[in-house]
């Protein structure tokens, strides 16, 4: 979320969420590195997703938001294997075997009111109590789908893991206040932790759901986003943002990438500044160079056959047509037209407007447009 309070009919209110009002926006993160990213709008829905993902029977319009985002991953890096992991927002049956499908796999949390959820696991959880760390699965569509029992049930689907893979790992005791407080006593008998085993796909899921929330704490430590009215202004610090962190993080892979993301931002800011500087200094140098070739053009500037034309009209600056309010004066061009042989002699035109930068006259009408090629031929 993009923390944005003013009006816009593209905000989306969370109130559970620690930004609880703005922008939203979908990341693909892998150890807070955003790879890619698609807004979404309160009022417009999802960004534009691929055709193929359109075409996937199934999928929701998050799912091929998804879809879309891995499959732009698998494209470029053709030589990597991908694996994704989602919270049970994104998680579906479809979704995960349309991934398998392009040599995807993923797992994540998931649902038990979606569609397509076998009918065996829907129970509900305050009339049926489970066994501590109870464990049972099922394969839908080449999809694994895993209730295992902690503190409270805990659904997971897999195309990552074999559903009766374990590792063994410290668990902590829940508390007395926890949903299954009685099967978590009777199995830690009074010690506060114990190395038991658990699924695989849950020991892994944790330690790689953490991406996004990685992304969201690195920008927290030095914020650049500043208060405005204009609702555009949130996405270019968000985009600035994470412009900086990914560019810390590839500076830190790197073998001498040893100072600190402070001193980082400090470097990059003060780079940003002398570069400004001397772009400033240079363009003052040629307006002041520009200023000095105008100041001995007459207006019209004499016109013989070897005569070049002036070079301040590759200048940078608005070359815009500006009325002169006196008699009309013969074109610059259509006389230099005329010396050359590229126009038949006294056809040259007469106008009131010239350049204001170039301070030259030129005629503009519906039968010519000597203003357009004065600055354009070469």
């Amino acid at each position: 979320m993009i923390p944005f309070t003013g009006r816009s009919v593209h905000i989306t209110k969370m109130p559970n969420k620690p930004i609880g009002l703005g922008h939203k926006v979908f990341c693909l993160v892998d150890h807070g590195y955003i790879y890619d990213f698609h807004l979404a709008s309160n009022a417009e829905g999802l960004d534009s997703v691929s055709v193929e993902a359109k075409t996937i029977a199934g999928l929701t319009p998050t799912g091929q938001m998804v879809f879309s985002l891995m499959r732009q991953l698998q494209l470029r890096h053709r030589n990597r294997v991908c694996n994704v992991f989602m919270d049970n927002f994104f998680t579906t049956i479809p979704l995960l075997s349309a991934l398998r499908k392009i040599g995807v796999r993923g797992c994540g949390t998931a649902r038990a009111n979606q569609t397509g959820f076998p009918k065996e696991f829907k129970f509900d959880k305050k009339k049926v109590k489970l066994d501590y760390h109870f464990k049972s699965g099922i394969v839908r569509d080449g999809v694994g789908v895993l209730v295992w029992m902690d503190s409270a049930p805990v659904v997971m689907m897999t195309t990552l893991h074999p559903l009766d893979a374990e590792v063994e790992k410290e668990r902590w005791f829940p508390g007395n206040k926890s949903t299954n407080a009685t099967g978590a006593a009777s199995e830690f008998q009074g010690q506060p932790s114990k190395n038991l085993q658990i699924p695989l796909v849950v020991h892994e899921y944790n330690q790689h759901k953490v991406g996004v929330d990685m992304a969201d704490q690195n920008r927290t430590y030095y914020d650049v986003q500043l208060t405005s009215r204009r609702n555009w202004y949130p996405y270019f610090y968000w985009a600035l943002e994470t412009s900086l962190i990914n560019s810390v993080l590839i500076y830190h892979s790197l073998p001498r990438g040893d100072i600190t993301h402070l001193q980082f931002r400090l470097q990059v800011a003060w780079a940003l500044i002398h570069r400004g500087s001397s772009l400033q200094r240079a363009a003052s140098q040629n307006i002041t160079r520009i200023s000095r070739q105008q100041q001995k053009l007459d207006l019209p500037l004499k016109v013989y056959p070897n005569t070049q034309l002036p070079g301040v009209r590759k200048a940078p600056g608005p070359h815009l047509p500006e009325y002169m309010g006196c008699n009309r004066l013969r074109c610059l061009f259509c006389r230099w037209e005329s010396l050359h042989g590229r126009m038949v002699k006294g056809k040259e035109a007469k106008t009131q407007w010239k350049c204001e930068t170039c301070n030259q006259p030129l005629c503009i009408n519906g039968e010519r447009n000597c203003f357009m090629k004065f600055h354009h031929v070469n």
